[in-house]
C-alpha cells in the first residue's frame, strides 16, 4: 500500500477542498453584509482578541471538555451494550476513540465526520457495525432531544427580551418535530422496512438486495435490543451531562472571548450566550459542505446576537475567535487521542488506508478552482479590514506592581526639573489625556469625554493643548478619519472643539496656528483665534503621489517643509517642501519629527534595535543618520518619541515587545539627552495602554 498516496489523498480529496472554499466564501459574505452597513471589520481583530484570551478560561474549557467526553464516552459504551454487542471497547479505549470523534465530527457536513467514529469501532476494535450505527444514531437524537426543555425555558425567562421570546418557542416545537420523525424512522418505520426488504430477498436472486436486507435487518435489531435493554433514562442522564459539560465548556471561551476587549458583550446574561450557542449549533448542523463547521457556524452565532441588539461587528469577531478557540484545543486532544488510538487499536493501519479514497483529478481541480474565488472574495474584502487595527478597547489593565528603588530613582532624576508630562491612558476606561506633574510626581485626569482621545501636543507657553477625539467612544488610531481636533486651556479646563475631522495635531512655533492631518491625504493649518484653514499639503499635488497617506505630519515653518511618513501607494519617510515639492527621502521608519529648533530630525526606525526598532536621529544638513537611543532591559520597543521645548529631555514609549499602539502595554519612559540609554527612567506604571506622550519644561 501506497502510503504516501493515501495521505495526500486524504489531504487533497475533493470534498475536502470544496468545504474550505464553502467556509471561506461565507465568512467573506457574512463580512461583507456586516461593511455594507458602515461598520469596519478587521481580520487582525481576531488577533488581537485570541491573543488577550485568559489562560485560566481557556485551561477552564480544556478541564470542562474533558469531563464532558467522559460522558459522551460512557454513553456510546452503554448504547453499544445494549445493542446486543460483545465485543465492548474498555473505558479506556472508548474515551480515546470519543476524543478523535469530538475532532473530526465538523470536518465534514452534516455530521459525516461522524463516520470515522464507525471506522474506528469497526475496524480497530471488531465492533459491529449496527451497534456502531444504533449507538450513534441514537446519541445524534438524544443531543437534539435534550434542547427541547433547555428551548422552551430559554423562551419563559421573564427577563429574555421579545427577540428571544419569540424565537425559541417555534425552534422548540421543529426540533420536537425532527425528534419525533427520527425516532420513528428507527422504530415503527425501519421495522417496517426490514420486514418488506427481507420478503424481497427471499423472493429474488439478486446478491446485493440480500447483502442490503440483511445489513438493515442488523440495524434494526440493534435498535430493538437497545429499546428491550431499557437504558434510555440512563443514557438521557448522561446526555444531560455531555450538554451541561459543553455549554459550560463553550460559555468560557464566550467570556475569555468578550471579557478583556468586548464591553459591548459583557453584559450579556448566561441564557442569551446560551441562545447564542445553540443557534450555532443549529447553523453548523445545516448540510452545507463547510470545513469544520466555518462560516454557518458563525452565521447562526451572529444572527442570535444581533437579534437580541448586539452590534454585528462584535458578534462577528467574538463568535469566530470563540469558534477558532475551541476547534484548535479540540484538535489539540483529538491529536494526542490519534497518537495513543495508533498504539491501543491493532487494526489501525487497516482503518486508515480502507477509509481514505483516491483523489479524483477533475473534481480535486474544481474544488480548488472554488477555494482561489472564495479567497478572492475574502480579499475583496481588504479594503474594508484595514481601516483598523482593533475594533473593541482594550483592556483597562491594573497598576503595575514596582520597586522602591526603581520608582525612587525616577524621582530623583526629575527632582530638578519644572514642567509637566502629558500623554493618552486608558487606565480609566478609555482614552483620556492624564498629566504628570514634575517634580511632585501628581497625575491629573485632564479629559473625562466617554470618546477616546489621544495625541496630545502641548503649546510653546505651555497653557494649552490640542489632542485627537474620536467620533466614536472607541476608534482605533487605525482610523485617521474619525477624529476631531480639541483644544483644552489648561488654567481653565475649558474644552474647544478646533477643527471637525482632523487628526495628530501639532503647533506652530508661535503657538498662533495648529496643523493636523485630514482625511489621509491632506495637511491643513488652522488659525487658532479665528479658525481660518488652509491646505497647505496634499497628495496628489507638490510632487506628493497620489493616494499617500500623510502619516503623523510635522512641519517646520522657518524651513517650510514637512517630515512627514508616507504610508499607503508609497511607503517612505520623508521631507516635502511647501514650495518646490522637492522630497528628500530620511528612511523607512515612522513618526519622523522636527527638533524644538528645527537643527535636527529623529523618528522610529524600524530596522534594528533590541526589539526590531529604536529611535534614530539626523543633524541638519548632514546626510549620516546615527542610532541615538536604544533602550536597555525588558521595554525596549520604542515608539513615540518627543524631545522637550527645551531640547534637553525626551520622552517616549517603549513596551516589552507588544506593538498595536493603542492596545499594547507602552510604559512612559524620560531620557536625558546625551546621557547613556541606561539612565532613562520610568515614568508610568500600569498594564493598560499608554501612548503618544509630550513634555513640557519650564526655561
Amino acid at each position: 500500500m501506497n502510503y504516501t498516496r493515501q495521505i495526500l489523498g486524504a489531504l487533497f480529496n475533493w470534498r475536502t477542498l470544496l468545504s474550505v472554499a464553502t467556509s471561506l466564501a461565507l465568512l467573506a459574505l457574512l463580512l461583507g453584509i456586516i461593511s455594507a452597513t458602515g461598520q469596519n471589520v478587521n481580520l487582525e481583530t481576531l488577533g488581537g482578541i485570541l491573543r488577550s484570551m485568559p489562560v485560566s478560561l481557556l485551561l477552564a474549557y480544556l478541564g470542562i471538555q474533558l469531563i464532558g467526553t467522559l460522558f459522551r464516552a460512557s454513553r456510546y459504551q452503554l448504547l453499544i451494550r445494549a445493542a446486543g454487542e460483545t465485543n465492548v471497547p474498555g473505558f479506556g479505549h472508548m474515551y480515546l476513540v470519543t476524543m478523535i470523534r469530538n475532532m473530526v465530527v465538523d470536518m465534514l457536513p452534516a455530521r459525516l465526520g461522524e463516520l470515522l467514529f464507525i471506522a474506528m469501532l469497526n475496524r480497530g476494535y471488531n465492533v459491529r457495525a449496527n451497534a456502531c450505527i444504533s449507538s450513534l444514531s441514537l446519541s445524534i437524537v438524544l443531543d437534539v432531544a435534550i434542547l427541547v426543555p433547555v428551548l422552551f425555558v430559554l423562551s419563559a425567562i421573564p427577563l429574555a427580551n421579545a427577540a428571544m421570546q419569540q424565537g425559541m418557542l417555534p425552534i422548540a416545537v421543529v426540533v420536537i418535530v425532527a425528534v419525533t420523525i427520527v425516532l420513528l424512522m428507527m422504530y415503527p418505520v425501519l421495522t417496517y422496512v426490514t420486514r418488506l426488504m427481507t420478503q424481497w430477498s427471499e423472493h429474488g436472486s439478486s446478491r446485493w438486495l440480500k447483502k442490503l436486507a440483511g445489513f438493515v435487518a442488523d440495524i434494526h435489531e440493534a435498535f430493538e435490543e437497545t429499546r428491550r435493554s431499557h437504558i434510555l433514562g440512563r443514557a438521557l442522564l448522561l446526555t444531560v451531562g455531555v450538554r451541561i459539560a459543553k455549554y459550560s465548556a463553550l460559555y468560557c471561551l464566550f467570556l475569555a472571548a468578550t471579557m478583556p476587549t468586548m464591553t459591548t458583550l459583557q453584559s450579556l446574561a448566561p441564557w442569551e450566550v446560551l441562545s447564542t450557542l445553540i443557534a450555532s449549533e443549529a447553523t453548523a448542523s445545516v448540510p452545507l459542505p463547510t470545513f469544520m463547521s466555518f462560516g454557518s457556524y458563525e452565521a447562526g452565532g451572529l444572527a442570535a446576537l444581533t437579534l437580541l441588539g448586539y452590534p454585528a461587528v462584535d458578534s462577528a469577531m467574538a463568535v469566530l475567535s470563540m469558534h477558532i478557540a475551541s476547534q484548535s484545543i479540540d484538535y489539540m486532544l483529538g491529536g494526542i487521542g490519534i497518537i495513543l488510538f495508533y498504539f491501543a487499536a491493532s487494526n489501525w493501519r487497516m482503518t486508515i488506508t480502507s477509509t481514505v479514497n483516491p483523489p479524483r483529478p477533475w473534481l480535486t481541480g474544481a474544488s480548488a478552482l472554488a477555494i482561489v474565488g472564495a479567497l478572492a472574495l475574502l480579499v475583496s474584502q481588504y479594503g474594508q479590514f484595514k481601516a483598523s487595527r482593533y475594533l473593541v478597547p482594550p483592556p483597562a489593565g491594573n497598576m503595575a506592581a514596582t520597586g522602591g528603588t526603581e520608582k525612587d530613582k525616577a524621582k530623583n532624576a526629575t527632582r530638578g526639573l519644572d514642567g509637566f508630562v502629558v500623554w493618552s491612558s486608558n487606565r480609566y476606561g478609555n482614552h483620556d489625556i492624564v498629566k504628570l506633574s514634575l517634580p511632585d510626581w501628581t497625575l491629573t485626569r485632564l479629559t473625562t469625554h466617554p470618546n477616546s482621545e489621544y495625541f496630545p501636543r502641548i503649546s510653546p507657553d505651555g497653557r494649552q493643548i490640542v489632542f485627537s477625539r474620536g467620533k466614536r467612544k472607541w476608534v482605533s488610531h487605525g482610523e485617521p478619519e474619525s477624529w476631531d481636533v480639541v483644544l483644552l486651556d489648561l488654567d481653565s479646563g475649558k474644552e474647544r472643539m478646533l477643527a471637525r475631522g482632523g487628526n495628530t495635531p501639532t503647533w506652530s512655533e508661535d503657538g498662533n496656528k495648529v496643523f493636523f492631518q485630514r482625511d489621509r491625504e491632506q495637511f491643513v493649518e488652522i488659525d487658532v483665534k479665528s479658525g481660518k484653514e488652509r491646505v497647505l499639503f496634499k497628495s496628489g499635488t507638490k510632487r506628493i503621489p497620489a493616494g499617500v497617506e500623510l502619516q503623523t505630519p510635522n512641519y517646520s515653518t522657518p524651513r517650510q517643509q514637512l517630515a512627514v511618513s508616507f504610508r499607503g501607494t508609497r511607503r517612505m519617510t520623508t521631507l516635502v517642501h511647501q514650495v518646490s515639492g522637492i522630497k528628500r527621502q530620511i528612511g523607512y521608519g515612522c513618526q519622523l519629527t522636527w527638533s524644538p529648533k528645527a537643527d535636527y530630525l529623529y523618528w522610529v526606525d524600524e530596522k534594528g534595535g533590541r526589539m526590531k526598532n529604536h529611535i534614530k536621529r539626523l543633524d541638519l544638513p548632514g546626510k549620516e543618520d546615527k542610532v541615538w537611543l536604544d533602550l536597555p532591559g525588558k521595554y525596549s520597543h520604542e515608539y513615540f518619541p518627543k524631545v522637550s521645548n527645551t531640547g534637553e529631555y525626551m520622552v517616549l514609549g517603549a513596551s516589552a515587545g507588544g506593538h498595536a499602539h493603542d492596545s499594547a502595554d507602552y510604559e512612559m519612559f524620560l531620557w536625558k539627552i546625551g546621557t547613556p540609554a541606561s539612565g532613562a527612567v520610568r515614568l508610568s506604571y500600569h498594564t493598560g495602554n499608554d501612548n503618544w506622550p509630550d513634555i513640557y519644561l519650564k526655561k
